[in-house]
């Protein structure tokens, strides 16, 4: 019966370990400040864009003593970079917002961030749109006063553009 029971505090333990191993990594994924300096780290591009690519959600309304389930951590996905593209160049996905199904401009360049969120890309100066690939959608996180779908200009240099795939409630 104590062998047991020892078996049983074993196996207790080692699930706590296992769960504030799951949680060290959530918190890790999450502190943006050191994900944000890290990554600056890492550029090694001399034109073109870099950044980091992030998820906001839960509910981000200001709280009263209340502890708020916002939360903004780094993501892995695909980031894609179009010619700059106009909302009226883009198939707007029937779930709306700022979801699009394709664009019918040309895509220049596509690439992959890593576990923190970096991701680079060498390109020529010019002006482009920057797309978060989120469940096969396109997610353009912001538009121009003329349009323009996530615009971005390189310009002689490397250009900073953090990304944020936003599903907060504000």
């Amino acid at each position: 019966m104590k062998t047991h029971y020892l078996v049983c505090l074993i196996l207790l333990c080692l699930g706590c370990t296992k769960t504030k191993q799951a949680a060290d990594k959530v918190d890790e994924q999450c502190d943006m400040p050191a994900i944000y300096r890290l990554n600056t780290t890492k550029v090694n591009i001399t034109n073109g864009v870099w950044g980091t690519v992030s998820i906001t959600q839960g509910d981000c309304m200001p709280t009263f003593g209340g502890k708020s389930s916002c939360s903004t951590c780094a993501i892995q996905r695909e980031v894609r970079i179009y010619e700059y593209t106009k909302n009226t160049d883009a198939v707007r996905n029937k779930t709306g917002g700022p979801f699009y199904d394709s664009f019918k401009t040309k895509l220049i360049q596509s690439v992959q961030t890593d576990n923190k969120g970096f991701y680079q890309a060498t390109l020529p100066d010019g002006v482009y749109s920057i797309i978060i690939v989120e469940k096969g959608l396109l997610y353009a996180y912001m538009a121009d006063g003329l349009g323009g779908l996530s615009p971005f200009t390189v310009s002689r240099g490397k250009v900073k553009a953090d990304l944020t795939l936003n599903y907060a409630v504000y």
